[in-house]
């Protein structure tokens, strides 16, 4: 059933939600975020739907993104169902529930997909549109020239190209910016207390309470306070060039000229390390970890014995690095590993 009025106060919370998470999934209109905002602080009840279908779309759009390395597409066998044997009557409540929890996400991302059809189209190229996270997820967007645009949580952008510009406003949190290369319209960034400019190339913004910190991992950026205005074409002390590897503050609108300095590529990971994907585990068996690490990685890590599938794992561990799980059980778990080819068998100590 499709909510015709989300302002309704007798509507159902969950399709309204619902109802709202597809617009805002194609950018909504200044006035419709003011609609969507008052709507969350009329009733807690309202945000807590928003959280649950938020986390099941975020589950969804994690799943369509892995893929084996080097393939193209994402793999089409995520939710098939195991081999005989591998699931059943012997698996915990939590493993049925992470299958409920896929089937949930899918459900809600055909509920989404049919609303997004059946409303009102996306707004026009040169109509300011916001997309924005809640506390519990990220987003990856494509925007209309084919830039990408990545926020973190608790992130607000607002985004308005026009014919001889592409501007963008990082109103709150933090972005990664993948910028598609057009240098008769120039990529604009304001975020804060500065301007930060580019034609081609990839950047970091973090707004603070304290003023903006622009890290730049490709290509080049000019960034400026925004006092002197995006329009300020001339690199100087106040206008700096910025590098791939450099980093540069603003501490505030009334700095004289951005701090402008050279990162280890240890310290650059650390910055952008809240781009990478994050496995979280709440006391999973270590049979169901190691299902969901073996989804981001061609090398597959393998459960030697029945005693080492029923350890239990506790955690946040990021999903791209299986050596350092594999050090941690190691370490802390008693389990031995042993490398066989393109897999990790792992077996509980004697």
């Amino acid at each position: 059933m499709k909510t015709e009025d989300p302002s309704s106060p007798t509507a159902d919370p969950a399709e309204t939600a619902a109802w709202w998470l597809a617009r805002r999934d194609r950018g909504l209109t200044a006035q419709e975020f003011a609609r969507f905002d008052a709507w969350l602080q009329a009733d807690e009840a309202h945000a807590a739907a928003v959280a649950r279908l938020g986390r099941a779309w975020a589950a969804l759009d994690e799943l369509q993104e892995l893929r084996p390395e080097g393939a193209a597409a994402a793999d089409p066998d995520l939710l098939r169902p195991g081999p005989p044997g591998r699931q059943g009557a012997g698996l915990g409540r939590r493993h049925r529930y992470a299958g409920l929890a896929a089937a949930a996400a899918v459900a809600v991302a055909g509920w989404l997909a049919w609303n997004v059809r059946q409303g009102p189209p996306a707004a026009p190229a040169d109509t300011a549109v916001i997309y924005s996270t809640g506390s519990y997820e990220q987003r990856k967007i494509t925007l209309a020239d084919g830039s990408r645009l990545e926020l973190n949580r608790s992130s607000t952008a607002e985004v308005q190209f026009a014919a001889g510009e592409r501007l963008l406003r990082l109103v709150r949190g933090e972005g990664y910016f993948t910028v598609a290369k057009d240098p008769a319209r120039p990529f604009v960034v304001e975020a804060g207390p500065a301007f930060v400019k580019a034609v081609g190339t990839e950047f970091n913004i973090c707004l603070r309470p304290d003023g903006v910190e622009v890290l730049v991992t490709e290509g080049r950026v000019r960034v400026a306070p925004r006092r002197l205005g995006p329009a300020d074409a001339e690199p100087s002390p106040q206008s700096p060039l910025v590098v791939a590897g450099q980093r540069v503050r603003l501490p505030g609108v009334e700095a004289d000229r951005p701090e402008v300095t050279t990162l280890a590529n240890r310290e650059i990971a650390q910055v952008v390390d809240w781009r990478s994907p994050k496995l979280v585990f709440n006391e999973w068996r270590l049979a169901d970890a190691v299902a969901q690490f073996n989804r981001h990685h061609t090398r597959q890590l393998v459960i030697g014995d029945p005693r080492t599938a029923e350890i239990r794992i506790d955690g946040t561990f990021r999903a791209d690095n299986v050596d350092a799980f594999v050090r941690l059980l190691e370490a802390g778990f008693g389990v031995t590993a042993e490398a066989r080819g393109n897999e990790i068998v792992l077996r509980s100590a004697p």
